[in-house]
């Protein structure tokens, strides 16, 4: 009796170190991009080491000087990019957008620092990543709902056929017309995987002519950020 008290016991502590310190149990069947899970906190986040800083290290060698996520909750700290701030509605309802870059000292040792932006490596393809935080109602601390970037749409192909043989079939495939302003038209192809509680999606043509996009989203924050974005709309229309 005593050994299966302690067994109990341990089993959980362990729960609950993994769902005070880590992703919630209830979202650990979302999708994860790379070594970054849907649902993981802020807190987890910051202290994750880029997937692919091992191979930019090496790549840049004397020059590297290492990686780190810069996030808007940290916008206060001078070494924090610009690029990492987050202004309009999303701010206003308290949403938190991280970034990754990565610093090379350009004339070693006199540490002449050059900031860039950190890509993600999917299928060997590099992707402009942003991840999104939300802190639920419910809970004390932020998750990631979002992860969203884009590449040049001329991998898009290559992208949904990896896509396609890790996560099979698409749930969804449909298109649409876009029109530049000089009238020129184009077919945007979409298409998306999804589970219960999260969604993948890549779009042909995403912002501009030459970029496709790739998005991650954990439903349940997601539709919780939709209502505070209403709400904020609503609030706003009132005061007019």
């Amino acid at each position: 009796m005593k050994h299966k008290l302690i067994l109990s016991v341990c089993i959980a502590i362990s729960i609950f170190k993994s769902t005070a310190h880590g992703q919630s149990s209830e979202w650990s069947e979302a999708y994860s991009c790379r070594s970054y899970h849907l649902g993981i906190t802020l807190v987890e986040f910051k202290s994750l080491k880029h997937p692919d800083e091992g191979e930019l290290s090496r790549t840049f060698k004397n020059m590297w000087s290492g990686s780190y996520a810069a996030c808007s909750d940290d916008s206060h700290s001078r070494n924090t990019p610009s690029g990492a701030s987050l202004y309009g509605p999303l701010k206003e309802v308290g949403v938190v957008r991280c970034l990754y870059y990565y610093e090379l000292d350009m004339l070693p040792p006199k540490k002449v620092m050059q900031t860039s932006e950190m890509r993600l490596t999917l299928a060997d393809i590099p992707v402009k990543m942003k991840f999104y935080f939300i802190k639920p109602e419910s809970k004390n601390e932020y998750y990631l709902y979002e992860i969203s970037g884009t590449a040049l749409n001329m991998y898009f192909e290559k992208l949904r056929d990896a896509y396609t043989s890790k996560f099979g079939s698409p749930a969804d495939t449909s298109t649409e017309i876009l029109q530049n302003r000089l009238g020129a038209q184009y077919e945007n192809i979409i298409v998306s995987w999804e589970n219960d509680i999260s969604s993948i999606k890549l779009e042909k043509y995403h912002g501009e002519i030459d970029k496709m996009g790739v998005s991650y989203v954990l439903k349940p924050l997601n539709t919780e950020l939709m209502k505070r974005l209403n709400e904020l709309s609503e609030g706003n229309a009132d005061k007019l």
